[in-house]
């Protein structure tokens, strides 16, 4: 049994320590340990806590690190005997507050309730809306406008669909009050339509390459956008008709300017050439390219789309000005890129100038069966300024104007950009740099070449000796006050141009801009100069005043036998207020210059045109075949006796 029993493993003997405590006082223990070498033994803490971020729960968790099998005798002396157990830390799980359901029961039937009451609102003053209207009829409010009881005008956008000749278009204004006839219904017509109709190119220039052409000017050599590719642009294009119930125009006329009536242009007919209607990836302006497109496509069905975002338009106009020199009478000049004004130009001289004579004359040495009739230059000066904002729109028709005008005829036409410095801290002038760096930052690349500054300082020093009398509290040299400076300095550093238009950046012509420029030339040419100034200082309205020769009549019995306007209402009177005659008082017509009283007042009197007969005795001969001196778009009226606003603003004169 003894001997199994020491086979038993269930029964535990008690074994000896191997290592025996040691018997020394605390002091030296103390000391004993002190000795160890920290970086020979480890040392082990066991005085922390284990947080719940770094507790493992799948380790089983034990009070003690060590086996339950280890004796006393297997701890070193350094070690204590007795472990901490071990703080586990668990988190607390946070619960958000939850709204009570009757709460949010109310909440919904407030929210109901507001939605109800604020659509009851809209259908009571709806009906109130509408009794009152019913009970005003066709009364006017107290304080309305004039022009807010005029009919609205809804077919100037009926669309190319709608197309019809103008014969048969009954235009929805101005229209006879007696006149009941209906408008054509817009949905039958476009019904009645077979598709979308055609569009055709539109070219108003002379045929350069004919044989009557070449008979009487000197050939035209075709203009390109690119030297090296000979890039063309694509013509504009029109469609026959107007929309059903467009609207006829008010004032002037088609027929004595010679300009087709019966068409129309729409948008990317007129625009597309020029980048409307295509992406930026392509070279253009990204814009209209969303909603109704129909058409679009015929504009660039035999010319492609062309890259503008690298042209030039300095260097296209000065290449077709050059190639075409020796069409003009004043040679090729063009448009140069560096036109800065210099500090000390104080003087104005004169531009030379010819007469309508010298444009006419034929050269001797011309080729056979080539005519030698030279032809003039124009400068078109758009007015703008620096701070100006160029959207796509305004790009768009600066590259119709130098196209149409410009490149189209050859160079008869240079378009340029003057452009106000209203910042007069800007020392624009004072070196080419600062000029070349404001010049870029403040118009487009493709229009820098055409561009030239000025300021109201500038125009200070070259017009030093205009006594300044602030009407209105505007400097005489500002833009609004002298307008014409500005124009006249220009002038005088290009004297290659014979005339100078002057246009605003908002003008805008549906049309071609060269049959424009060109029918407004032919007929002022044609204009006698008896009555030339009566007739100008009037509006011309067809619907008032019948044919042109009407109102040339008018024009002729109103100058002899007087209106009532205010420059004569005390006409009538003597000096003590009776009446000496009853009614108007005739105007003296304008017949050649009209001097000063002193003799020494007058300057520069040898262009001055002489009347070659009396007033009298003249058949409406004289003028005509003469280039007019000035064209304007408005009436050009004698400001004295009347009650115009800027009537006291003259200047120059004591």
């Amino acid at each position: 049994m003894g001997a199994l029993d020491a086979l038993n493993p269930l029964k535990v003997a008690k074994r000896r320590s191997s290592n025996n405590y040691s018997a020394l006082p605390f002091h030296e223990s103390s000391r004993g340990r002190e000795s160890i070498d920290s970086e020979k033994q480890e040392i082990i803490d066991h005085d922390y806590e284990i947080s719940s971020d770094d507790y493992d729960s799948s380790l089983p968790v034990s009070p003690t690190t060590s086996s339950s099998r280890d004796t006393s005798g297997s701890y070193d002396s350094t070690r204590p005997m007795i472990k901490r157990r071990t703080i586990l830390r668990t988190r607390q799980r946070c619960f958000a507050y939850r709204v009570p359901q009757r709460i949010i029961r109310y909440l919904c039937f407030l929210i109901m309730f507001g939605v109800l009451a604020f659509i009851g609102f809209l259908i009571a003053m709806s009906i109130i809306d509408s009794k009152k209207l019913e009970d005003m009829g066709n009364r006017r409010p107290e304080g309305a406008k004039q022009w807010e009881s005029f009919p609205f005008s809804d077919r100037y956008y009926g669309g190319i669909k709608s197309l019809v000749p103008r014969s048969k278009n009954k235009p929805e204004y101005p229209r006879d009050p007696e006149d009941e006839t209906e408008l054509l219904n817009i949905t039958e017509v476009i019904s009645s339509k077979l598709g979308i109709p055609s569009s055709k190119p539109y070219n108003p220039y002379p045929d350069y390459n004919s044989s009557a052409y070449l008979q009487e000017y000197v050939p035209v050599k075709e203009c390109f956008l690119d030297a090296k590719t000979n890039a063309r642009i694509p013509p504009l294009r029109y469609y026959e008709g107007r929309p059903a119930g467009f609207a006829d125009h008010i004032m002037g006329s088609y027929e004595i300017m010679g300009l087709p009536d019966d068409i129309c242009f729409d948008r990317y007919g007129r625009l597309g050439p020029y980048g409307h209607g295509y992406s930026l990836r392509k070279g253009g302006l990204a814009s209209g390219m969303h909603g109704d497109m129909d058409g679009a496509d015929q504009v660039w069905s035999e010319v492609p789309h062309y890259d503008f975002s690298n042209v030039d338009w300095a260097e296209a106009q000065q290449r077709c000005s050059s190639s075409n020199a020796k069409r003009f009478r004043s040679g090729a000049g063009g448009v140069t890129k560096n036109r800065r004004a210099e500090p000390d130009a104080n003087v104005i001289s004169p531009a030379t100038t010819t007469t309508s004579a010298d444009s006419t004359s034929t050269s001797a040495t011309a080729p056979h069966g080539i005519g030698a009739k030279l032809v003039h230059r124009t400068a078109v000066v758009i007015r703008t300024w620096d701070e100006f904002i160029y959207r796509e729109e305004d790009i768009l028709w600066l590259r119709g104007l130098i196209a149409e005008l410009s490149l189209g005829s050859g160079g008869e036409y240079d378009i340029h950009l003057l452009v106000q410095v209203k910042d007069e801290s800007i020392p624009v002038f004072a070196d080419e740099e600062t000029y070349e760096k404001h010049l870029k930052e403040r118009v487009p690349a493709e229009f820098q070449g055409i561009a030239t500054l000025w300021s109201e300082t500038q125009m200070v020093m070259l017009y030093n000796g205009m006594e300044e009398t602030n009407f209105r509290n505007l400097p005489i040299h500002g833009v609004y006050r002298g307008l014409i400076q500005a124009l006249q300095w220009f002038a005088q550093k290009h004297p290659e141009y014979d005339f100078f238009w002057q246009w605003e950046m908002d003008v805008r012509y549906t049309g071609h801009w060269y049959d424009l420029f060109k029918k407004m030339d032919t007929w002022t040419k044609a204009q006698p100069r008896k009555f030339l100034w009566e007739r100008n200082s009037r509006f011309y309205i067809p619907a008032v005043h019948g044919t042109w020769e009407e109102f040339s009549h008018m024009v002729r019995v109103q100058t002899e036998s007087g209106t009532d306007s205010p420059g004569n209402v005390w006409s009538g009177l003597n000096q003590d207020g009776q009446s000496i005659a009853d009614g108007p008082k005739g105007d003296k017509p304008i017949w050649g210059p009209e001097r000063p009283q002193h003799a020494e007042d007058w300057f520069e009197t040898e262009n001055d045109p002489v009347p070659p007969r009396l007033f009298k005795d003249d058949k409406y001969e004289w003028g005509v075949g003469e280039d007019a001196d000035l064209i304007t778009l408005n009436p050009l009226f004698d400001p004295d006796y009347t009650t115009w606003l800027l009537a006291e603003d003259v200047t120059g004169y004591d």
